[in-house]
């Protein structure tokens, strides 16, 4: 019995140990294991970056105040998303397994940190066969990370480079590419011609397309074309064939640094650049306005905006007719040359981007200022163009209900609304047929009459009164010239005008049963 009792009090005493023990150290046994690649770190501290392939150069980037740069003699600017992969991956990456350093196998290249005056190391090492994962060695472990990881802290040495140095063609304001200049993008130099929009985006496509695609086998030699991109004071690109590369390929020297690009890709610049070399009738935009216009500047001082709603000074415009302003400057006419004589208008289109395009119109041609021929629209679109640019204006007089019309003169005729529709009343008194004056009536409520010649002539003379259900009334006053295929010339209010043909015969033709 004693010895039971002993027994239980060691039993207990021994439980009584280990709840201590569990209660001691159970936190940090039992605390999530911290699986992130580096804990804490802050990629703005880091100041360089060591690429170092197994039988490559090494490759350092160093951190400027805005940029990456390498660090080699030509201190090319990195490319950013190859910088920012690395970056990303040391501070998001988490490992799945923790092993020996030497489960990683032979390593194939190493990325050294430089942070806060510390270098950290990081080996990659064999992949994991069909796990997408790879071994990476760090702090004396293996770490097993993802694929992507492994990429990111390793890449290709070229695609540390700004792959394609001329990707701003499009955007450039001038270009010099060996003994062509293009000048405000378009403009051939020393012509100062327009360069058709075709031939022209054959040649950027090219520019913006080429790309670095190896830094392998660079022989340089003599350089050879010269290509240069700029906006404004700026260069925004360049390119110099300068030797060769292995693979057949060209070595460029630009201002991404040297790199190999496909002589394919190379030859297609050249061969892009070639029509522009003279100048030739296929070269020429032989559209009138070569650009999209936000402003139309005319000779008698009336100006056209086109952003947002159109308008011509504080009046609304005619759509239709403005529309057809626009094409037919966006439509390409016949190469002619210099016509005689001194213009008989202008026109200014400016651009979003600010360019100016001055066009002087003769008699059936077009000529952009500082070119030394002329463009010959079709007689239709030449129609549109020449219009006085009152033509432009909105051609609605007024728009009305019909039922607000009250009165109407016609060649000292009065004929007035009576209380039921349909019903007119005669002054003086006389014969008449009510559903003709309701004809005219209805051709008055709304009158479209775009600005025109004025009548040579007045057949007829009319007056219209409108009385709202609350205001004063309001009369306008119609002139109307002989009547022809397409309407009639009048005036309307004193202003010159064309009248539809509907309105006219519809006048015509009560005038004519007085």
């Amino acid at each position: 019995m004693i010895a039971t009792m002993r027994g239980l009090a060691v039993l207990g005493a021994v439980a009584l140990a280990l709840a201590i023990a569990l209660i001691a150290g159970g936190p940090a046994e039992q605390g999530a294991i911290d699986r992130t690649l580096l804990p804490g770190f802050r990629p703005e501290l880091v100041g360089a970056l060591a690429y170092a392939r197994t039988g490559e150069p090494v490759v350092t980037i160093e951190r400027t105040k805005d940029t990456w740069q390498w660090s080699d003699g030509e201190r090319a600017p990195a490319d950013p998303t190859a910088i920012d992969a690395t970056l990303t991956a040391l501070r998001g990456a988490r490992w799945h397994r923790r092993a020996s350093a030497a489960a990683a196998g032979t390593l194939r290249g190493e990325l050294r940190v430089t942070t806060q005056g510390k270098t950290l190391g990081f080996g990659i090492g064999s992949e994991l066969p069909g796990s997408h994962q790879t071994w990476i060695v760090h702090g004396g472990h293996a770490l097993l990370v993802d694929d992507w990881v492994s990429r990111a802290l390793l890449p290709e040495r070229v695609a540390l480079r700004t792959r394609h140095p001329l990707a701003a063609a499009d955007a450039t304001s001038s270009m010099v590419a060996g003994t062509v200049v293009l000048a405000g993008a378009h403009q051939l130099k020393p012509y100062d011609v327009w360069v058709d929009e075709a031939v022209l985006r054959r040649l950027t496509t090219a520019l913006s397309e080429l790309e670095i695609v190896s830094l392998d086998g660079m022989v340089p030699a003599e350089p050879a074309l010269r290509i240069e991109l700029r906006r404004g004071e700026m260069t925004t690109g360049s390119a110099i064939e300068a030797g060769t590369c292995a693979g057949d390929r060209v070595r460029i020297e630009s201002g991404s640094g040297s790199g190999c690009v496909e002589r394919g890709a190379w030859r297609q610049i050249e061969e892009a650049l070639k029509p522009l070399t003279k100048l030739r009738d296929d070269v020429v935009d032989q559209r009138p306005l070569p650009i999209a216009p936000v402003k139309l500047a005319f000779g008698d001082g009336s100006v056209l905006e086109l952003d947002g709603r159109p308008r011509l000074g504080a009046d609304d415009v005619d759509s239709v007719r403005v529309g057809e302003l626009l094409t037919a400057l966006a439509t390409p006419g016949d190469i002619v040359g210099m016509p005689p004589g001194t213009p008989t208008a202008t026109i200014v289109a400016s651009g979003a981007d600010r360019t100016e395009v001055t066009l002087l119109l003769f008699n059936g041609v077009v000529v952009r200022k500082g070119e030394s021929f002329g463009l010959r629209p079709a007689p239709q679109a030449w129609a549109a163009i020449a219009r006085p640019p009152s033509a432009l204006r909105d051609p609605v007089r007024w728009r009305e209900d019909v039922i607000t019309l009250t009165a109407l003169t016609l060649d000292r005729v009065t004929y007035k609304r009576g209380a039921v529709l349909g019903e007119w009343t005669r002054a003086p008194p006389g014969t008449f047929d009510p559903a003709l004056v309701d004809a005219l009536a209805s051709t008055l409520a709304s009158v479209r009459a775009p600005a025109g010649a004025a009548p040579t002539a007045i057949a007829h003379t009319l007056a219209v009164t409108f009385t709202p259900p609350a205001g004063a009334p309001t009369t306008h006053t119609v002139e109307l010239g002989p009547p022809a295929a397409d309407g009639c010339a009048a005036r309307v209010d004193r202003a010159p005008v064309r009248l539809e043909l509907q309105l006219c015969t519809a006048a015509l033709a009560l005038a004519a049963a007085h």
